[in-house]
C-alpha cells in the first residue's frame, strides 16, 4: 500500500511569473511574488488509493525563464524552462514533499524532536531569476487543499498558528491531528515554539499549553508540531506562537478535519501563515459560492486586549486578551454569523493588528458538494492594484472553480471602468472590462466601500485582474469529496513600519563592457526606528543577457546591500530591469542597458599610400550602425587640433543619428607638403562615452628626382650605325614617371622605344634601391665624317628645379685609312680569307655593354653576334655570304675595334 500511495499522492505547486508592467511594479517585493521560496507540505492522510494523484509541481509563467527546485537533504535538483503563458510540471514523491508520511488508520504523528532530527535539509527550495508566485496543492483521492506560498523576502520572525482541531472525539477510529510545519530560510536560526490551543491539547512530544521549546535550525531544515491524540475534547494547536531569531516559513493545517468538528465529511487543510508584521486591522470576509451557511473563522491578535468589531458596529463582539495562546482568550473561533441568514460578505475590524483564517464547512453542513478547506484572508491594508492567478488542476476530476473578487467601488457604488480581466494572448494579455464580461456591479460589503463579485473560472490558464483602485481575490474550487482555497495574491508590507515612506535608492557605475561592479541599494532614513530596511532586489521581466548577483541579506535586517551586473554575451544587447523594495512597501525600479559596440568603420586604417609632395589625395570610409534595433547618435568625428595634412571634406553636421544598420560615408583628404611618412587618427564617439573608438590614417609623401647619364659613342665610320643605352635614375623618395623625351637636336642620334611616352603611357621608375634605374637605347648613325653633339631632354613629374634632366650625346665619324687601323692584338678572324667558316677571337671585355656585328662593303649589317657573346671565341659560318670584303665591328662601350676579312667560298 505504501508504494502505491507514493504514486497516488499529490503535492502540487503552481509557480507563476509576475507581471512586470508599470502598473504591477508597486509592491513587487512586498507580495507573494518573489525569486526565492522555502516551504514544506504539512502531512496529509492518504486514506484511499487510486485516481490521478501524485506529487506534481505546476509552473506557469508569462515569459520563458528557468525555475529550479531543490531538496538539499536528498540532493534532488530539477530545472525546467517555463513556456510563456503556459504551464510545465515538476514531479515529486510524498516522501520528498513532506517531513514524514501518514497512511495508516487510525495512525500516528511524529514528535517534534523526531521531525527536527529527520527534517534536516528536507525543505523545498524554489528559485527563479525573475519574480514568481507559488501555489501549493496537496491532493489525494477524496482529500485536498491548497496554499499560497510566501517568498523568502516576505518571511517573518513571529507567527501565530491557525490550524483546526483533531476530530478524534467525533470519529474515534481516526487520529488526524492539528499541525504546523516550520522551515528555516537561514542558517543559525533559533526557533521558539510556545503551545497554545484548546483545553487538554498536548504536542506529540508531550508539550503542554503555555510551554516553550527551542530548536536550532539551519537553512532548509524542517520541524513539525502536531497534537497528541486527546483522551477527550478536540485537541487543537491553533494559537501557538512561533518566535524565531531569523525569518522562517510556517505552514499550518490538519491531516484531515471536520469543519466544524462534528460535521462530516473531512478534508485535508493547509495554508501558509502570514507573519504578524503584515497583519492589518480591517478584513472583508466573503461567502463561498453555493454554500447555504456562513463559514467558520478564527481570529488572532498581535497585541493583548484587542477588540473585534463586525460591520462597523461600535460594540465589540469579542475581546482577545492575549496575543495567541488559549482558545477564547488568545483567539476567537466560531461561525462568522449565526442568525440563520443567508451568507453575505462581512467586514471585521479591530483596534489592533489581527489575522483571520476562514474555514469552509464540510458537505454535510448544507448538503452541498464541497468538503472543508482552510483559507487565509488578506487585510485591506495589503490590497493590491493587480493580481495574477489561475485555478488549480485536478487531473481527471471535474471541478468547479471560482474567484471571489473584492474591489473598491466608485463613490457612487458602481464598478470602476478600469477594473479589467486579463486573459493570455500569446506573450501578452487581452484586457476586458469585468462589468462587460461578467455583468453587474457586485454585492456591497456591509460597513465598507468594498464590493464582492464572484466570477466563475474556466480552464487553467493564467489570469490577471487590474484596477486603479485596490483589489483582493480568493481562488477556490469544489469537486466530489474535495475542496481547496487560497488567496489569489496578497500584499506583504511590514505594517509596523508605516512611518517609512522613503524609497530605496540605487548607486552604481556602469563600465564600458556593460557590467556594474560596485552597485549598492540603500534604504533610508537613517533612523533605524523609522526605517523598514530592504526586502528584495530582483530582476524583472524584460531583462535579457544580464546576470544579477546580489548580497545575501536577511530581509528587514539590512539597510544596504551590494549588487553586480555582468553581461552574459558581450556581442548582444542587454537590459536589466532591477527592482528593489523595503519592507514598508516603498520600491524603486531602474533599467540598465548595454549596447555592444555597434558603430564600426569599413576599415581600421585608412591607407593613402604614396602621395607625391605637393599633391593631394582623397579617400572615403564608412561608419555603420551594426545594431538591428538601436539607433546610434554620432556626437564626434574629429582629427587632432594640430593636424594640417589630413582634413575632412563635407563632414556631416554633428551630432547626427544612424538608424539600425544605416551607413554614412565620410571623405578625408591628405595634402603632401613635405617628404615623409605621416600618421594620424580620427576619433569617433557615439551617444555615450563607451561608444568611442579611433580609426588610423597613414600616408607616405615623397618627391621623385630624375638624373640622366651622358653618352659618348666614340669613333665610327660614316654610314656605320652604333647603338648604346643611356641610364635614367630616380634618386628621389617617390616613383618617377617619365612622360616624354625632347630631342636629340641632331639627326645622327635617335631614341629607340616601342611607343611614344605620354602622361597615360609613362616610363615608371621606382625609388627603391636596386630598382631605380631604367635604360633607353640610343642609335648613332653618322652619314659623313665629323664630330656630333646632341641633347635629350626628359619630361617627368620630378618637381626639383636644380637637377639634371638632360643627357649629352656625343660621337665621331671618320673614314679609316686602313681597315686595320683599329685592330687590336687579340681581335682576329681566321682563316682569312674564310672558306665556309671562320673563328673570331675577341679581346677581353672592358664593360657589359658589348656589341659584335658584321657589315658588308656598303655598310649593311649582315650578322649580329651581340647576344651570343658569352666567351671570347666563337665560330662564324660564312657559307651563306656572297664572296667579297666584309668588316667586323666590336665595341664594349669604351672602344670601337674594326677588322676586315674576305669570304671566298
Amino acid at each position: 500500500m505504501k508504494n502505491l500511495l507514493k504514486v497516488c499522492v499529490t503535492a502540487l505547486m503552481l509557480v507563476l511569473c509576475s507581471n512586470t508592467g508599470a502598473s504591477a511594479q508597486s509592491g513587487m517585493g512586498n507580495s507573494n511574488r518573489g525569486t526565492d521560496f522555502w516551504f514544506s507540505f504539512p502531512v496529509a492522510y492518504t486514506s484511499q488509493q487510486g485516481g490521478n494523484g501524485g506529487i506534481k509541481i505546476y509552473v506557469s509563467c508569462d515569459t520563458s525563464v528557468q525555475c529550479r527546485l531543490e531538496i538539499p537533504a536528498s540532493g534532488k535538483i530539477i530545472t525546467k524552462n517555463t513556456v510563456a503563458n503556459g504551464v510545465i510540471r515538476f514531479d515529486l514523491t510524498p516522501a520528498e514533499a513532506q517531513v514524514y508520511e501518514k497512511s495508516d488508520r487510525p495512525g500516528t504523528a511524529k514528535t517534534e524532536e523526531e521531525t527536527w532530527q529527520e527534517g534536516k535539509g528536507r525543505g523545498i527550495h524554489i528559485s527563479a531569476p525573475v519574480p514568481i508566485t507559488v501555489y501549493g496543492l496537496s491532493y489525494f483521492v477524496g482529500t485536498m487543499d491548497s496554499f499560497l506560498a510566501l517568498p523568502t523576502a516576505a518571511l517573518g520572525k513571529e507567527y501565530i498558528v491557525a490550524s483546526y482541531a483533531d476530530l478524534t472525539s467525533s470519529f474515534a477510529q481516526l487520529y488526524l491531528p492539528s499541525q504546523t510545519v516550520i522551515v528555516a530560510a537561514y542558517d543559525n536560526t533559533s526557533v521558539n515554539f510556545t503551545l497554545g490551543g484548546s483545553s487538554g491539547t498536548q504536542t506529540v512530544g508531550s508539550m503542554n499549553r503555555g510551554e516553550t521549546k527551542t530548536f536550532m535550525m539551519n537553512k532548509g531544515d524542517v520541524i513539525a508540531f502536531a497534537n497528541k491524540k486527546a483522551k477527550s475534547g478536540y485537541a487543537d494547536i491553533s494559537g501557538s506562537k512561533i518566535i524565531a531569531s531569523r525569518p522562517v516559513a510556517v505552514i499550518s493545517g490538519n491531516q484531515s478535519a471536520y469543519v466544524d468538528v462534528t460535521t462530516g465529511a473531512s478534508d485535508y487543510l493547509a495554508e501558509m501563515e502570514l507573519p504578524t508584521n503584515t497583519w492589518g486591522t480591517e478584513y472583508n470576509v466573503t461567502p463561498m459560492y453555493g454554500r447555504k451557511n456562513y463559514s467558520f473563522i478564527k481570529i488572532f491578535a498581535k497585541n493583548p486586549n484587542t477588540r473585534l468589531y463586525r460591520d462597523g458596529s461600535s460594540t465589540p463582539f469579542a475581546i482577545l486578551t492575549t496575543s495567541g495562546g488559549n482558545n477564547g482568550t488568545g483567539y476567537y473561533e466560531g461561525r462568522l454569523i449565526t442568525d440563520g441568514s443567508s451568507p453575505r460578505p462581512v467586514t471585521i475590524t479591530a483596534d489592533g493588528p489581527i489575522s483571520i483564517t476562514q474555514f469552509n464547512p464540510g458537505a454535510l453542513d448544507d448538503n452541498y458538494y464541497s468538503d472543508p478547506f482552510q483559507m487565509l484572508l488578506t487585510p485591506v491594508e495589503q490590497y493590491q492594484h493587480e493580481i495574477t492567478f489561475h485555478s488549480l488542476e485536478i487531473i481527471g476530476e471535474p471541478k468547479s472553480d471560482y474567484l471571489n473578487l473584492v474591489f473598491e467601488a466608485n463613490s457612487d457604488g458602481t464598478m470602476p471602468g478600469d477594473l479589467e480581466f486579463g486573459t493570455p494572448n500569446n506573450s501578452d494579455y487581452t484586457w476586458q472590462s469585468i462589468r462587460n464580461m461578467f455583468g453587474g456591479s457586485g454585492q456591497q460589503i456591509s460597513g465598507s466601500k468594498y464590493f464582492l463579485k464572484t466570477i466563475p473560472l474556466t480552464g487553467t490558464n493564467l489570469f490577471k485582474i487590474r484596477s486603479s483602485k485596490s483589489i483582493a481575490g480568493y481562488v477556490y474550487g469544489y469537486c466530489a469529496y474535495g475542496g481547496m482555497g487560497n488567496p489569489a495574491s496578497v500584499g506583504l508590507r511590514d505594517l509596523t513600519k508605516n512611518l517609512d515612506v522613503n524609497k530605496p535608492f540605487f548607486t552604481y557605475t556602469q563600465q564600458c563592457d556593460g557590467s556594474i561592479k560596485n552597485g549598492k541599494i540603500i534604504d533610508w532614513p537613517n533612523d533605524p526606528d523609522l526605517r523598514s530596511n530592504l526586502a528584495t532586489i530582483n530582476l524583472l521581466k524584460g531583462s535579457t543577457n544580464y546576470i544579477l548577483e546580489k548580497e545575501d541579506f536577511i530581509p528587514g535586517s539590512a539597510n544596504a546591500a551590494w549588487w553586480k551586473l555582468t553581461v552574459e554575451n558581450p556581442a548582444m544587447e542587454a537590459t536589466a530591469n532591477i527592482y528593489a523594495s523595503d519592507r514598508a512597501g516603498n520600491d524603486t525600479t531602474i533599467t540598465v542597458s548595454y549596447y555592444p559596440p555597434s558603430l564600426k568603420t569599413s576599415v581600421s586604417l585608412l591607407e593613402f599610400g604614396l602621395v607625391k609632395t605637393k599633391d593631394s589625395k582623397t579617400l572615403s570610409f564608412i561608419i555603420e550602425n551594426t545594431s538591428a534595433t538601436a539607433t546610434q547618435s554620432i556626437t564626434k568625428i574629429a582629427l587632432p587640433t594640430t593636424e594640417k595634412r589630413f582634413a575632412f571634406i563635407s563632414l556631416p553636421q554633428l551630432p547626427f543619428t544612424l538608424a539600425p544598420q544605416e551607413k554614412k560615408t565620410i571623405q578625408v583628404s591628405f595634402t603632401a607638403d613635405s617628404d615623409g611618412v605621416f600618421k594620424s587618427a580620427i576619433e569617433v564617439e557615439g551617444n555615450n562615452v563607451c561608444t568611442k573608438f579611433s580609426m588610423g590614417l597613414q600616408a607616405h609623401a615623397g618627391t621623385p628626382v630624375i638624373t640622366a647619364s651622358d653618352l659618348d659613342f666614340g669613333t665610327t665610320r660614316p654610314g656605320v650605325m652604333v647603338e648604346k643605352t643611356i641610364s635614367i635614375y630616380n634618386y628621389g623618395t617617390a616613383e618617377l614617371s617619365v612622360t616624354g623625351v625632347t630631342g636629340p637636336s641632331v639627326p645622327e642620334f635617335s631614341v629607340q622605344y616601342m611607343a611614344p611616352l605620354s602622361a597615360v603611357n609613362p616610363l615608371v621608375i621606382p625609388f627603391e634601391p636596386g630598382k631605380n634605374e631604367a635604360n633607353i637605347t640610343i642609335r648613332f648613325l653618322p652619314l659623313q665624317e665629323g664630330n656630333f653633339l646632341g641633347e635629350l631632354h626628359f619630361q617627368s613629374d620630378s618637381r626639383l628645379t636644380n637637377i639634371d634632366k638632360t643627357s649629352i650625346l656625343s660621337g665621331r665619324a671618320i673614314e679609316p685609312t686602313s681597315v686595320d687601323n683599329t685592330v687590336e692584338a687579340g681581335f682576329t678572324i681566321s682563316p682569312n680569307p674564310a672558306t665556309g667558316f671562320a673563328t673570331i677571337t675577341l679581346p677581353a671585355f672592358k664593360s657589359q655593354n658589348v656589341f659584335l656585328k658584321v657589315f658588308d662593303a656598303a655598310g649593311n649589317k649582315v650578322a649580329d653576334f651581340s647576344n651570343d657573346l658569352l666567351k671570347t671565341e666563337l665560330r662564324f659560318d660564312t657559307k651563306t655570304l656572297p664572296n667579297g670584303t666584309y668588316f667586323l665591328r666590336f665595341t664594349d662601350g669604351e672602344r670601337v675595334l674594326s677588322r676586315s676579312f674576305i669570304v671566298k667560298n
